[in-house]
């Protein structure tokens, strides 16, 4: 005898199976790309590198090739938030200051987090799969008294 085995099969899980309106689709939409995510960290790390560019380009190179050890390093964009300067004296850290460029520095994480997030919406960087159209909900046809008949002239 040869026994036969049936396996149950595994619930299948359709990401893009439902039945919502224009208006769910949207607010899910936007609330998806409002709310911050790991990409944040991506924004930090672009806003710091700016930041570092736009501070670089005003050290005063100059004075120090020239010998001149009064110049002073401003370090902060768009504050200030501290000078030091070579020549020995104490340098001033302005807590202020720092605490400002900070939140300046998440508020421009956050917008480029959201700008990551919408054009990770776009379909032109999606993977194909995720592009197909999702499929159409079909609702369960009642059987109309013509079908009734049918079915038992046919013998069903």
């Amino acid at each position: 005898m040869i026994k036969e085995s049936v396996t149950s099969a595994s619930p299948i899980d359709y990401n893009y199976v439902g039945d919502d309106s224009k208006k769910n689709k949207s607010n899910k939409k936007l609330k998806k790309i409002l709310i911050p995510n790991s990409k944040m960290a991506n924004g930090f790390i672009i806003v710091f590198i700016i930041v570092a560019i736009i501070t670089a380009t005003t050290f005063p190179i100059s004075s120090f090739m020239s010998g001149n050890l009064n110049a002073k390093i401003k370090i902060g964009f768009p504050l200030i938030f501290a000078e030091l300067q070579m020549s020995g004296e104490s340098s001033i850290i302005k807590m202020g200051n720092l605490i400002m460029d900070l939140i300046v520095y998440t508020l421009l994480a956050y917008i480029v987090n959201i700008i990551l997030n919408f054009l990770s919406g776009i379909t032109l960087f999606k993977k194909k799969i995720e592009v197909e159209e999702q499929p159409t909900i079909f609702k369960d046809q009642t059987i109309t008294p013509e079908e009734k008949i049918i079915e038992k002239a046919i013998g069903k």
